[in-house]
């Protein structure tokens, strides 16, 4: 008899010892679990204000012929355009004008010679997410665009 008792303390101890296994090899995966969502959530959260910084983009150039139209272009022409959309997207754009008269007060690019050209804005915008407190790094968006009056 004494031979079973010892056979069933090794065994109670081998069970105790293969939960503990058990128990930090879970612990382990959960671990690796949430570092792989925390950065697949940063990589996330980049990608949406990324996204956002193109789609203001659109709505900044729209703004700016607004702009340009409500003002006209006799000695008042808008030559730069800033504002922040969403309390977030600092926004920055340069209008460069192509008439065939030339605007004392506009920025010119070129003056023209040629009837389709025109009445053409050249845009360069720039939208930029600098808060440091949702991302580290800035996230910004350059592009130039030709657009009609």
């Amino acid at each position: 008899m004494p031979f079973v008792k010892k056979r069933l303390f090794f065994n109670n101890g081998f069970a105790m010892l293969s939960a503990i296994m058990l128990v930090v090899l879970v612990a382990g995966i959960a671990v690796e679990a949430l570092k792989l969502s925390r950065i697949n959530s940063a990589k996330t959260e980049k990608i949406y204000l990324r996204e956002q910084t193109e789609l203001h983009t659109l709505s900044a150039i729209q703004l700016t012929l607004l702009e340009i139209a409500n003002k006209g272009f006799g000695s008042d022409c808008v030559n730069d355009f800033s504002t922040i959309l969403d309390g977030l997207y600092v926004v920055d754009v340069k209008v460069h004008y192509i008439f065939s008269e030339d605007y004392t007060d506009c920025n010119m690019f070129t003056s023209t010679v040629s009837g389709e050209q025109n009445g053409t804005v050249i845009l360069d915008i720039s939208v930029k997410v600098e808060d440091e407190s949702i991302l580290p790094e800035r996230i910004s968006y350059f592009t130039r665009r030709i657009e009609k009056l």
